[in-house]
Formats: C-alpha cells, sequence, structure tokens
C-alpha cells in the first residue's frame, strides 16, 4: 500500500516537473519572442514618440525664461539707445537750421552792405565830378589872382609905393592862397582815396556773393572764413544727419526682430509651463515625416497592444534636441512637438505613437 501512493506520488512530482518546465521554456520562448519583436518593431516603426512632462523647474524651462530676461534687457537697451539717437537726431536737425538761416542771414547782410556800398561810391563819384570843376575854376582863378598879385606887389616895390611891411602882407595873402588851392587838392584826393577803396569793398562782396571779381579786403577774407567754416559744419551736421538715421533703421530693424523672438518665446509651451504643467513629446527625426498638427496620438495598456486614442498634436516646436531611444538608452537626435492628452497619466508612458496603431489593429 505505502508503495503504491510513494510510487503515485513520484509519477505525480515529475508531471509537476515536466508542466512547471514547459510553462517555463513557454516564458522563455515568449521573452525571447517579444524581445525580438519589439526590437524589430522599433527598428521599423516611424510613429513612436517619447512624452514628457514640463514644470516651472523643468532645465528648458528654467533656461528659456532665462533666455526671456536677457532678450527683454537687450530689447530695453535698443529702446533706451534708439532715445538718444533721437535726441541726437533732432540736435542735429536744430544744428543745420541754424547754420541753414546764417548762411541765408550773410549772404542777404552781405548784399545789402555792397548795395549800400555801390550807393556810396555813386554818391563820392558825383561829389567828385561837381567839386573838380569847382576845383579847376578856383585853380585857374588862383593862379591869375597869384600871377596879378605877384606883379602888382613887385611893381609896388619897385615903385616904393608899399613898404617892407604891407609887401610881406601880400605875399602872405598869396601864400593863403595858394594853401587853399593845395587844400582842396587835397580833399579831392582824399574823396578819390575813399571811393576806392568803396569800389574794392563792394568787388570783394560780389566776389563773395559769387558775381564776378575777387577777396581783396581783409573784411572780404573774414566773410569767406565764416562762411566756409559754416559751410563744412552744415556738411558735417548733414553726414551726421545720415547716419544718426541709418543707425536709427538699424535699430528698428533689430528691434523688429527682438520683438518676433520674444512673441515666439512667449508663445514656447516652454514657457507656458511656468502657468501649469505642458505636456510635449520628443520625436526622432526619422518619425518627423509622420507628425503634424492635428495627427490623433495613440497610447497602448500593454507596450504594443491595447492601444487606444489618447489625444492629439497641437505643433511641432523649433530647436533640436536630444534624447534617450526607449529600447536601447542611446541619444537620438530630433525635435519636440506639443501634445494634448485626455489623461495626464499617458503622459507618463515611455512611448505613444502617431496617426495609427503601432500594430494597426491591436
Amino acid at each position: 500500500m505505502m508503495q503504491n501512493l510513494a510510487a503515485q506520488a513520484n509519477k505525480l512530482l515529475v508531471n509537476l516537473y515536466k508542466i512547471v518546465g514547459l510553462f517555463t521554456l513557454a516564458a522563455i520562448l515568449v521573452g525571447l519572442a517579444s524581445f525580438f519583436v519589439v526590437n524589430l518593431f522599433y527598428l521599423v516603426n516611424d510613429t513612436w514618440m517619447a512624452p514628457v512632462i514640463l514644470s516651472p523647474s523643468h532645465d528648458r524651462v528654467v533656461n528659456l525664461r532665462s533666455q526671456l530676461a536677457q532678450q527683454a534687457y537687450l530689447r530695453e537697451k535698443l529702446d533706451a539707445e534708439k532715445l538718444e539717437l533721437d535726441g541726437q537726431l533732432q540736435q542735429a536737425d536744430r544744428a543745420i537750421l541754424e547754420r541753414e538761416r546764417f548762411l541765408a542771414m550773410l549772404d542777404t547782410v552781405v548784399g545789402r552792405e555792397r548795395d549800400l556800398t555801390r550807393e556810396q561810391v555813386g554818391a563820392l563819384r558825383a561829389m567828385q565830378k561837381k567839386m573838380g570843376g569847382a576845383h579847376r575854376h578856383i585853380a585857374r582863378s588862383g593862379a591869375r589872382y597869384d600871377a596879378f598879385e605877384t606883379h602888382l606887389l613887385d611893381q609896388h616895390k619897385k615903385g616904393r609905393l608899399i613898404d617892407k611891411e604891407a609887401f610881406t602882407r601880400g605875399q602872405y595873402l598869396l601864400s593863403q592862397v595858394k594853401l587853399t588851392g593845395a587844400t582842396a587838392q587835397e580833399k579831392a584826393l582824399d574823396l578819390e582815396w575813399r571811393a576806392r577803396q568803396l569800389e574794392v569793398r563792394a568787388d570783394s562782396l560780389d566776389a563773395f556773393l559769387g558775381k564776378g571779381g575777387h577777396v581783396a579786403t581783409q573784411e572780404g577774407l573774414e566773410l569767406v572764413r565764416q562762411a566756409e567754416e559754416a559751410k563744412l559744419e552744415l556738411a558735417a551736421l548733414r553726414e551726421k544727419h545720415i547716419s544718426l538715421t541709418a543707425q536709427l533703421g538699424l535699430i528698428d530693424k533689430s528691434a523688429a526682430r527682438y520683438d518676433s523672438l520674444l512673441a515666439d518665446i512667449q508663445q514656447s509651451p516652454y514657457l507656458r509651463a511656468l502657468e501649469g504643467r505642458v505636456t510635449i513629446a520628443f520625436v526622432p527625426y526619422d518619425n518627423l515625416d509622420n507628425v503634424d498638427r492635428g495627427d490623433v496620438i495613440y497610447g497602448c495598456h500593454l507596450h504594443l497592444v491595447g492601444c487606444t486614442k489618447v489625444g492629439t498634436i497641437k505643433g511641432v516646436l523649433d530647436g533640436e534636441v536630444a534624447a534617450k531611444h526607449p529600447l536601447d538608452n542611446r541619444d537620438v537626435r530630433g525635435l519636440m512637438v506639443e501634445i494634448d492628452v485626455e489623461d495626464s497619466e499617458w503622459a507618463r508612458d515611455a512611448t505613444l505613437f502617431s496617426g495609427r496603431r503601432p500594430l494597426w489593429v491591436l
């Protein structure tokens, strides 16, 4: 009896070992098959993506926040530079207007001075013409009177009709007549000299105004110097105006680029993560052709099977990133996409799939 029980127990134990061995072998075979299937799947599949949950403490969020602050500072610095350049431009414009007014007033004043000088020359020439006839008449009369009185004095002296004192007084009167003639001649020469000086001045003013002649007076040279200095300053101010205008144009272009960059940063999901959690997913370059805005995202309960719709793709983000491959943990290059998942638990899965189920029907 006992031998029969022992034999049955041994038989049962052997059968149990066989069953366990079969299950173990089956499990090993299933594991190997799964390993090869999964490796083969990721070798050929181009729809997988690796989700990432962004939070305010995420490295990319912190870096982007720092970049935003830096770009905003540079944008404000451009505003300060533009304000300073605007002030310089306004100052240059006022200086240009002042120099232009000075040159216009200088031409006007010099023109008036030239006309007045020409009038003075005309008046002196008319006076010379009138005085010239009088001087010639006085000279002729004085000469006749001198000859007559000299002869008369000589005759009276020889005839002893006058004494020595009267003779001396007569000669004195004759000398006064001659002096009067010399004085008149001196005045005529003085008028001629004044007229010539005024003519030279008028010619110099004409030359300054560009109406012929040449500058031949110290006054004219001083006017030329002032005008040339004003013209040089005006040319320099106009060049400065052009340079400042060009700089302001460059600042406006730079400001537009900064505004565009700031707008992009502010619209980035990395920055929106400061207000709450945002879900993104890494997509390798090989899979980007199968990723587009609005595509359906699938998540699987058993890695590759039991898959269901879990969300949609909202858009592709700029900027290359590197992430670990979900199978062999090697570095893979690609881009990030923003996704919207119905249940945040799916964002914790290792992989999700875009556009279709990984095994189509499972």
